[in-house]
Protein backbone atom coordinates (compact mmCIF):
# COMPACT_ATOMS: atom_id res chain seq x y z
CA UNK A 1 0.00 0.00 0.00
CA UNK A 2 1.33 3.40 -1.02
CA UNK A 3 1.08 6.07 1.69
CA UNK A 4 0.92 9.78 0.91
CA UNK A 5 3.94 11.79 2.07
CA UNK A 6 2.43 15.25 1.68
CA UNK A 7 0.83 17.10 4.63
CA UNK A 8 -2.33 18.26 2.87
CA UNK A 9 -5.27 17.11 0.78
CA UNK A 10 -4.77 15.98 -2.81
CA UNK A 11 -6.52 18.97 -4.37
CA UNK A 12 -4.64 21.32 -2.03
CA UNK A 13 -1.31 19.93 -3.21
CA UNK A 14 -2.13 20.89 -6.80
CA UNK A 15 -2.96 24.45 -5.73
CA UNK A 16 0.16 24.66 -3.58
CA UNK A 17 2.30 23.43 -6.47
CA UNK A 18 1.01 26.27 -8.64
CA UNK A 19 1.78 28.83 -5.94
CA UNK A 20 5.27 27.45 -5.39
CA UNK A 21 5.80 27.40 -9.16
CA UNK A 22 4.92 31.10 -9.36
CA UNK A 23 7.36 31.96 -6.59
CA UNK A 24 10.06 29.72 -8.03
CA UNK A 25 9.81 31.31 -11.48
CA UNK A 26 10.02 34.75 -9.90
CA UNK A 27 13.05 33.83 -7.81
CA UNK A 28 14.84 31.36 -10.10
CA UNK A 29 17.92 33.57 -10.34
CA UNK A 30 18.36 33.51 -6.56
CA UNK A 31 17.76 29.76 -6.55
CA UNK A 32 20.37 29.22 -9.26
CA UNK A 33 22.86 31.31 -7.27
CA UNK A 34 22.16 29.07 -4.28
CA UNK A 35 22.55 25.88 -6.34
CA UNK A 36 23.06 25.42 -10.07
CA UNK A 37 20.76 22.39 -9.87
CA UNK A 38 17.87 24.85 -9.86
CA UNK A 39 18.08 25.54 -13.58
CA UNK A 40 15.68 25.55 -16.53
CA UNK A 41 15.80 21.75 -16.69
CA UNK A 42 14.62 21.63 -13.07
CA UNK A 43 11.87 24.13 -13.93
CA UNK A 44 10.74 21.98 -16.87
CA UNK A 45 10.64 18.88 -14.66
CA UNK A 46 8.54 20.73 -12.08
CA UNK A 47 6.19 22.00 -14.81
CA UNK A 48 5.81 18.49 -16.21
CA UNK A 49 5.01 17.03 -12.79
CA UNK A 50 2.29 19.64 -12.22
CA UNK A 51 0.74 18.84 -15.61
CA UNK A 52 0.82 15.10 -14.84
CA UNK A 53 -0.79 15.67 -11.45
CA UNK A 54 -3.54 17.82 -12.98
CA UNK A 55 -4.35 14.99 -15.41
CA UNK A 56 -5.00 12.49 -12.64
CA UNK A 57 -8.42 10.86 -12.71
CA UNK A 58 -10.25 11.41 -9.42
CA UNK A 59 -11.81 8.23 -7.94
CA UNK A 60 -15.10 10.05 -7.31
CA UNK A 61 -16.75 8.48 -10.39
CA UNK A 62 -15.94 4.97 -9.21
CA UNK A 63 -17.10 5.87 -5.70
CA UNK A 64 -20.46 6.92 -7.12
CA UNK A 65 -20.70 3.61 -9.00
CA UNK A 66 -20.11 1.75 -5.72
CA UNK A 67 -22.82 3.80 -4.01
CA UNK A 68 -25.29 2.84 -6.76
CA UNK A 69 -24.37 -0.83 -6.39
CA UNK A 70 -24.73 -0.64 -2.61
CA UNK A 71 -28.17 0.93 -2.92
CA UNK A 72 -29.23 -1.86 -5.25
CA UNK A 73 -27.74 -4.49 -2.94
CA UNK A 74 -29.49 -3.13 0.15
CA UNK A 75 -32.83 -3.27 -1.69
CA UNK A 76 -32.23 -6.87 -2.74
CA UNK A 77 -31.24 -8.10 0.70
CA UNK A 78 -34.21 -6.34 2.27
CA UNK A 79 -36.41 -8.22 -0.22
CA UNK A 80 -35.13 -11.45 1.34
CA UNK A 81 -36.91 -10.73 4.64
CA UNK A 82 -40.37 -12.03 3.60
CA UNK A 83 -38.78 -15.06 1.94
CA UNK A 84 -36.88 -15.90 5.13
CA UNK A 85 -40.07 -15.53 7.14
CA UNK A 86 -41.82 -18.06 4.88
CA UNK A 87 -38.90 -20.49 5.13
CA UNK A 88 -39.01 -20.27 8.91
CA UNK A 89 -42.70 -21.07 8.70
CA UNK A 90 -42.03 -24.25 6.70
CA UNK A 91 -39.36 -25.32 9.19
CA UNK A 92 -41.76 -24.74 12.05
CA UNK A 93 -44.52 -26.68 10.29
CA UNK A 94 -42.14 -29.57 9.61
CA UNK A 95 -41.59 -29.90 13.36
CA UNK A 96 -39.82 -33.09 14.45
CA UNK A 97 -39.49 -34.30 10.86
CA UNK A 98 -36.38 -32.20 10.27
CA UNK A 99 -32.86 -33.25 11.27
CA UNK A 100 -31.73 -29.96 12.80
CA UNK A 101 -33.09 -27.68 15.50
CA UNK A 102 -35.00 -24.69 14.17
CA UNK A 103 -32.68 -22.27 15.99
CA UNK A 104 -29.66 -23.80 14.23
CA UNK A 105 -30.94 -23.24 10.69
CA UNK A 106 -29.17 -19.88 10.46
CA UNK A 107 -32.24 -17.64 10.11
CA UNK A 108 -31.33 -15.45 13.07
CA UNK A 109 -27.78 -14.93 11.80
CA UNK A 110 -29.15 -14.17 8.34
CA UNK A 111 -31.45 -11.47 9.70
CA UNK A 112 -28.53 -9.98 11.63
CA UNK A 113 -26.52 -9.70 8.40
CA UNK A 114 -29.46 -8.10 6.60
CA UNK A 115 -29.97 -5.64 9.45
CA UNK A 116 -26.29 -4.74 9.39
CA UNK A 117 -26.25 -4.55 5.57
CA UNK A 118 -23.29 -6.92 5.55
CA UNK A 119 -23.59 -7.93 1.93
CA UNK A 120 -20.22 -9.72 1.83
CA UNK A 121 -20.82 -12.15 4.70
CA UNK A 122 -24.53 -12.62 3.97
CA UNK A 123 -23.70 -15.04 1.15
CA UNK A 124 -21.75 -17.34 3.48
CA UNK A 125 -24.61 -17.60 5.96
CA UNK A 126 -27.16 -18.00 3.16
CA UNK A 127 -25.18 -20.96 1.84
CA UNK A 128 -25.49 -22.57 5.28
CA UNK A 129 -29.25 -21.94 5.34
CA UNK A 130 -29.68 -23.41 1.84
CA UNK A 131 -27.62 -26.45 2.77
CA UNK A 132 -29.81 -27.00 5.84
CA UNK A 133 -32.89 -26.68 3.63
CA UNK A 134 -31.54 -29.23 1.14
CA UNK A 135 -30.71 -31.64 3.95
CA UNK A 136 -34.35 -31.51 5.05
CA UNK A 137 -36.01 -30.95 1.69
CA UNK A 138 -38.48 -33.87 1.89
CA UNK A 139 -39.87 -32.79 5.25
CA UNK A 140 -40.06 -29.15 4.15
CA UNK A 141 -41.88 -30.04 0.92
CA UNK A 142 -44.37 -32.02 2.96
CA UNK A 143 -44.83 -28.87 5.03
CA UNK A 144 -45.68 -26.85 1.88
CA UNK A 145 -42.33 -25.62 0.49
CA UNK A 146 -42.52 -25.52 -3.32
CA UNK A 147 -39.66 -25.92 -5.78
CA UNK A 148 -40.42 -22.58 -7.46
CA UNK A 149 -40.21 -20.81 -4.07
CA UNK A 150 -36.77 -22.27 -3.40
CA UNK A 151 -35.61 -21.48 -6.96
CA UNK A 152 -36.81 -17.90 -6.54
CA UNK A 153 -34.73 -17.46 -3.39
CA UNK A 154 -31.66 -18.96 -5.05
CA UNK A 155 -32.11 -16.60 -8.00
CA UNK A 156 -32.19 -13.60 -5.65
CA UNK A 157 -29.03 -14.85 -3.93
CA UNK A 158 -27.31 -15.22 -7.31
CA UNK A 159 -28.24 -11.62 -8.15
CA UNK A 160 -26.84 -10.43 -4.81
CA UNK A 161 -23.63 -12.38 -5.43
CA UNK A 162 -23.31 -10.85 -8.90
CA UNK A 163 -23.62 -7.34 -7.47
CA UNK A 164 -21.13 -8.21 -4.75
CA UNK A 165 -18.64 -9.37 -7.39
CA UNK A 166 -19.11 -6.13 -9.38
CA UNK A 167 -18.68 -4.11 -6.20
CA UNK A 168 -15.44 -5.96 -5.39
CA UNK A 169 -14.06 -5.18 -8.86
CA UNK A 170 -14.99 -1.51 -8.53
CA UNK A 171 -13.45 -1.36 -5.06
CA UNK A 172 -10.19 -2.86 -6.35
CA UNK A 173 -10.26 -0.44 -9.29
CA UNK A 174 -10.68 2.52 -6.95
CA UNK A 175 -7.88 1.31 -4.69
CA UNK A 176 -5.50 0.91 -7.64
CA UNK A 177 -6.41 4.37 -8.96
CA UNK A 178 -5.94 6.01 -5.56
CA UNK A 179 -2.52 4.39 -5.17
CA UNK A 180 -1.50 5.49 -8.67
CA UNK A 181 -2.61 9.05 -7.89
CA UNK A 182 -0.71 9.07 -4.60
CA UNK A 183 2.45 7.82 -6.31
CA UNK A 184 2.36 10.74 -8.76
CA UNK A 185 1.51 13.27 -6.04
CA UNK A 186 4.32 11.96 -3.85
CA UNK A 187 6.80 12.67 -6.66
CA UNK A 188 5.32 16.14 -7.07
CA UNK A 189 5.62 16.71 -3.33
CA UNK A 190 9.32 15.78 -3.39
CA UNK A 191 9.98 18.63 -5.83
CA UNK A 192 7.80 21.07 -3.89
CA UNK A 193 9.51 20.15 -0.60
CA UNK A 194 12.94 20.59 -2.21
CA UNK A 195 12.05 24.06 -3.52
CA UNK A 196 10.47 25.12 -0.23
CA UNK A 197 13.51 23.99 1.75
CA UNK A 198 15.84 25.94 -0.52
CA UNK A 199 13.51 28.97 -0.57
CA UNK A 200 13.43 29.15 3.24
CA UNK A 201 17.21 28.92 3.42
CA UNK A 202 17.65 31.62 0.78
CA UNK A 203 15.19 34.13 2.26
CA UNK A 204 15.04 33.40 6.00
CA UNK A 205 17.44 36.27 6.84
CA UNK A 206 17.08 38.13 3.58
CA UNK A 207 13.43 38.70 2.72
CA UNK A 208 10.69 37.76 5.19
CA UNK A 209 7.93 38.29 2.62
CA UNK A 210 9.44 35.88 0.12
CA UNK A 211 10.33 33.51 2.95
CA UNK A 212 6.61 33.01 3.71
CA UNK A 213 6.05 32.02 0.08
CA UNK A 214 7.96 28.81 0.84
CA UNK A 215 6.44 27.96 4.23
CA UNK A 216 3.87 25.17 4.08
CA UNK A 217 1.65 26.53 6.86
CA UNK A 218 1.46 29.92 5.11
CA UNK A 219 0.58 28.29 1.79
CA UNK A 220 -2.16 26.13 3.33
CA UNK A 221 -3.66 29.11 5.14
CA UNK A 222 -3.72 31.05 1.88
CA UNK A 223 -5.54 28.41 -0.18
CA UNK A 224 -8.00 27.58 2.60
CA UNK A 225 -8.79 31.27 3.01
CA UNK A 226 -9.52 31.52 -0.71
CA UNK A 227 -11.90 28.54 -0.49
CA UNK A 228 -14.13 30.29 2.06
Amino acid sequence: MIISKYPCKNDELILISKMVMGSFKRDITDFNDYSNLFDNKYLEEFTGMIKEAKMLFPPSGITEDIKVINKRLYKKIEDLRPEISKLEGYVKRAGDNIFIYENNFGFRELRDEIRGKNTDSLNIIMETVLQNLNNNISALKNAGLRDDHLKGIKKKIDMINADNATKALKTDERKALVEKNIEVLNRLWEIIADIMDAGKRIYRYRNKTKYKDYVMTSLKKSIRKDKK
